[in-house]
Formats: structure tokens, C-alpha cells, sequence
């Protein structure tokens, strides 16, 4: 049997509100937007070394974007020269950055203002496309080897405090009158090893984020990418160890674990592959994608303090703050840095809520 499909303006919405319930539209958007990070971190080493700092010409500050779109947008800004606007065609205009590259060019490499500044240009006359890109690969290093390394910490105190948690470490007296119990035994309180596990991640819990990372760069005496990724990983953990501490509890009884632990097979096998991955791996790639969110949030907010990597997007808006008052208009060194950040939470939380919504369609 064919299946006909409507092509009309009714058609195509119904078709974009199943697949938004499904959460394909999420996934996508979320790793297109994953993709073109990883294709500008790749590309910004090759850039820089192209249009490295010898080849800018640093007394052109604020250079309006040369992009088709950007220039029309931003063309009401004011020309810092001193001749009518109507006397001004669009060769004189940049008849000086011409023979400026041609001076600065060696042998037959071409450089141009709009291959420079295809998006602007900043207070020191650096490209804020250049800006951007060692942004993107600020972003995939921090996300990734912080992503990994709250993984790490959250799955391993959420597997203590649900799968081994009822293991008493410590057993002292109740507090008052002591009862006896059968046999004439006193009864104890004890403390398990799951309530010692989820003591790590309640206490990083009480501090707020900023406040209890600012501390641990503090205690590095060093703001690098080592303290950046430590301090962004432990703020993050109680996300996946309150997430894992919840499924394995809930799994831990079910009929399945306790055949394999009748079986014999050892507990390390249990937790690894029929609770981690066979049931707690949807739950992971969630999370995952929700961790890699709010990385870029408080990288970018660490940046724009003055706590964070100098090859930021945060940076770029720190640096450029005062043109909010600008009288005329200069709006692209904070537009683009800005949109690349408020893109990339947006797009990290689709595709969290994205592959939430793909695993409740498939259970």
C-alpha cells in the first residue's frame, strides 16, 4: 500500500510537530550545531596561522563586517572620515586597506580586508571571526575533558551510594536510653557506604556554582586549562551521581539482577555492563549533552570575570562591555561572541531534551 504524504503548509507542520515530539529536530539541531564547533576548533589553528597578527592591520579598529548580510545590517554606521557620505563610493572607501594589504603582502599572497574581516573587527583591530574560532576550540576542550571527568566522579559515587549502599562502614549507640533488642543486644545505628558516597556530592551541592569554583581556582594559584576543567568537572557531579544513585536504585532489586547475582557473576560485571550500559547509558547521553550546556554557560561567565581562558567568548564580551553606550552603533564585537554562546546553550539543552524524548519513544 502507498502511503501518501500531505505536502501543503498543514502537511509540512504536522510532520515538523511529530518529529519535534520524537526529538529528532532537537538531535539535529544539537549536533549540527556540535559539528560546526568541531569543524571551527579544527579550522582555527590553520586560520590563525593564515591570517596570523603580522598580517592585521592594527590601526583599522572596529573594521564593519564585510559579509553581504552583516554590511547591510550595520550600515548606518557612522564613517570616521571627514568627507560627505554622498562623495564616497565603495572603491575610495577602501582604496586605504587596499594598498595598506599591498604593502603588508609579500610575494603574490593575497590578504583582503573582507578574507580578514568577514565579521569585524575589534578595538585592536583583531578579526573577530579569528576570535570565534579559538573560541570553538576553547569550548570542545573544556566540554569534552570536563564532560568526561564528571562522568567519571558522578557515576562512581552514584554506583557507591545506590548499588553498595547499604553496606554499614560504622555502627555507634542510639542517642538516649539504650534499647535492647533480641538476646539482650543493644541496637545501633550505623552509617552505610552510601551515605558516606553521597556526601561528596550533597556538600558540592550547598555552594552555589560560581562561588565554589572561583574557590578552586583559588586553591590552583594557576587559572589554565587543567584548574578550568577540575573545577567546571566537580560542580557538575551531583547532575549524574543523583541520576545514577535513582536508576540503580530502582534497578538493583528487579529480577534480572538478582538471576545474575544468583548466577554468581561478579558485582563489578553487574554494575558495568547490566546497570551502566544496558540501562543507565540513554540516561548518560542526556546528561551528557545537559553537562555540555553548562560549560559553555560557565566557562563564558568565568571568562567575562576574569577567571577564565584568555581564548574565550566570555573574553571577547569582557573586552568589548563598554560598547553598549557606543555612539555609533559599534555592535558586531559583542553580537557575534554573544550569539555564539546564547546558540550553543540552546542548542546542547535540544539536544539533551531531544535524545530524552528519542528514548521514551523507543522504550
Amino acid at each position: 500500500m502507498i502511503r501518501v504524504f500531505r505536502t501543503g503548509k498543514k502537511g509540512l507542520s504536522n510532520k515538523a510537530s511529530v518529529l519535534a515530539r520524537k526529538g529528532v529536530l532537537g538531535i539535529g539541531f544539537g549536533t549540527l550545531v556540535f559539528l560546526l564547533i568541531v569543524v571551527g576548533a579544527l579550522y582555527s589553528r590553520p586560520y590563525a596561522k593564515r591570517f596570523d597578527q603580522g598580517h592585521l592591520p592594527l590601526e583599522h579598529i572596529y573594521e564593519r563586517p564585510h559579509i553581504g548580510m552583516f554590511d547591510k545590517m550595520f550600515c548606518h554606521i557612522n564613517d570616521q572620515s571627514d568627507d560627505p557620505p554622498e562623495s564616497r563610493t565603495s572603491a575610495d572607501e577602501y582604496q586605504e586597506d587596499d594598498i595598506y594589504q599591498e604593502e603588508r603582502n609579500s610575494g603574490n599572497r593575497e590578504v583582503t580586508a573582507s578574507v580578514l574581516y568577514p565579521l569585524g573587527a575589534d578595538k585592536d583591530g583583531h578579526g573577530i571571526l579569528a576570535g570565534l574560532l579559538a573560541g570553538c576550540w576553547t569550548v570542545l576542550k573544556c566540554g569534552v575533558l570536563a564532560v568526561g571527568l564528571t562522568l567519571l566522579l558522578g557515576t562512581t559515587f552514584g554506583v557507591l551510594s545506590g548499588y553498595l549502599g547499604t553496606a554499614p562502614i560504622l555502627a555507634f549507640p542510639k542517642k538516649g536510653r539504650p534499647k535492647r533488642g533480641k538476646g539482650g543486644a543493644i541496637a545501633s545505628s550505623s552509617i552505610s557506604l552510601g551515605e558516606l558516597a553521597n556526601l561528596v556530592p550533597t556538600l558540592v551541592n550547598v555552594f552555589p556554582r560560581l562561588v565554589l569554583i572561583i574557590i578552586i581556582l583559588t586553591l590552583w594559584k594557576e587559572i589554565n586549562l587543567l584548574s578550568v576543567v577540575i573545577g567546571i568537572g566537580i560542580i557538575n557531579v551531583p547532575k549524574i551521581s543523583y541520576t545514577i544513585k535513582d536508576k540503580i536504585e530502582h534497578l538493583k532489586n528487579q529480577e534480572f539482577i538478582e538471576a545474575a547475582r544468583e548466577l554468581g557473576v561478579p558485582h563489578r560485571r553487574i554494575i558495568l555492563k547490566h546497570i551502566l550500559w544496558y540501562s543507565c547509558r540513554p540516561v548518560l547521553l542526556v546528561q551528557m549533552a545537559f553537562v555540555f550546556a553548562e560549560v559553555v554557560l560557565v566557562e563564558s561567565s568565568l571568562s567575562y570575570l576574569g577567571h577564565g581562558l584568555d581564548q574565550s567568548w566570555g573574553k571577547m564580551i569582557a573586552g568589548e562591555r563598554d560598547l553598549i553606550l557606543h555612539p555609533d552603533g559599534v555592535y558586531w564585537p559583542l553580537v557575534f561572541p554573544a550569539a555564539a554562546i546564547v546558540i550553543s546553550i540552546i542548542a546542547f539543552n535540544a539536544l539533551g531534551d531531544g535524545l530524552s524524548k528519542w528514548f521514551r519513544t523507543r522504550t
